[in-house]
């Protein structure tokens, strides 16, 4: 391990500069669950994106200890999407049986997820697959925020009672948790409600809004509507998510042939055939890059439209 001159960082020479990251990521690749290619390469993009922000926080030469518990719940909130927590969620009071392994049967981690797909798919409204498929993003898109949230209650270190809800499915279950500003456990909690009410939403009309057909946008779009924006700012935001639509529908394509690509080459180890193990390989490793930077860039474009939308909306909530 070395030190970073420019940040004061620990940093690794490995595939991540800073080590805590890097050991993530060494974890995720030794993991007896074994995290399909696609998640990898998920994994690979979320881990990226924060790297780049701990570097830049870093860069300062002072880091607050906000900053550094805030970094920290975020890195844990990514392990614990991908089950790299090491089941810490278990000693924190929380169901572990909200917690799916990977390989699991059900699409989803959360249960009470699991049973509004199967009637959301059941409804008649879906019929059209390209709309299941946009309905089933939006239903992982509102999974992952609850394992983020969790993961926030999971970083609570102050000796205080705080009063937690987590949304889960179509009940309000109320967990201990302390150490997080209340007003920060407020906005989130807001924001995982929003999401609740927008799965409901879609289940009971479908989709009725074709200004966007990728999830991440339209959720995007629909905040930007509600934000108190000029004309000229939304229809700058609307460029914006544009180029995230294209980005994610790039992203969602070279993930499908990620998927693929890694069956021909479990397939070309299995037979021996090497004559066609080296091309296929080599083509995987294509893939397996162009996979990581998509998605590196789906999220790090979410995260920096959803964080400007974020405060026109807070302001215009005081307001109120």
């Amino acid at each position: 391990m070395v030190a970073c001159a420019s940040c004061g960082a620990d940093v690794s020479p490995g595939e991540f500069r800073v080590a805590k990251i890097e050991q993530a990521w060494n974890k995720a690749q030794r993991q007896q669950i074994q995290l399909s290619a696609v998640q990898l390469s998920d994994l690979h993009g979320e881990l990226r994106l924060l790297e780049r922000q701990e570097l830049s926080v870093k860069r300062d030469g002072h880091v607050e200890e906000q900053q550094r518990e805030q970094l920290n719940r975020n890195l844990l909130a990514v392990l614990a999407r991908y089950g790299l927590d090491g089941g810490k969620k278990e000693n924190f009071g929380l169901n572990s049986n909200r917690l799916m392994e990977f390989g699991d049967s059900k699409p989803f981690r959360d249960p009470k997820l699991n049973k509004m797909w199967e009637k959301a798919r059941g409804s008649g409204r879906f019929e059209n697959a390209g709309d299941l498929e946009r309905l089933e993003r939006d239903f992982h898109l509102h999974d992952e925020r609850i394992q983020e949230y969790e993961a926030m209650v999971i970083q609570s270190t102050v000796n205080t009672n705080c009063h937690v809800v987590v949304a889960s499915g179509r009940n309000m279950n109320t967990v201990d948790g302390a150490g997080i500003p209340d007003k920060q456990l407020k906005e989130e909690r807001s924001k995982l409600h929003n999401s609740l009410q927008r799965l409901r939403e879609l289940m009971s009309m479908g989709y009725v809004n074709n200004e966007f057909t990728e999830p991440v946008a339209m959720e995007l779009w629909e905040m930007a509507q509600q934000a108190n924006l000029s004309e000229k700012e939304l229809h700058d935001v609307k460029e914006e998510l544009l180029t995230l639509e294209r980005i994610s529908e790039k992203h969602s394509h070279f993930r499908e042939q990620l998927q693929v690509s890694h069956e021909k080459l479990q397939h070309a180890k299995a037979t021996h055939d090497v004559d066609r193990l080296g091309e296929t390989q080599r083509r995987h490793n294509e893939l397996t890059d162009k996979t990581r930077s998509l998605a590196y860039k789906v999220k790090k474009l979410h995260q920096d439209i959803s964080t400007r939308l974020s405060r026109p909306l807070y302001r215009q909530h005081n307001e109120l």
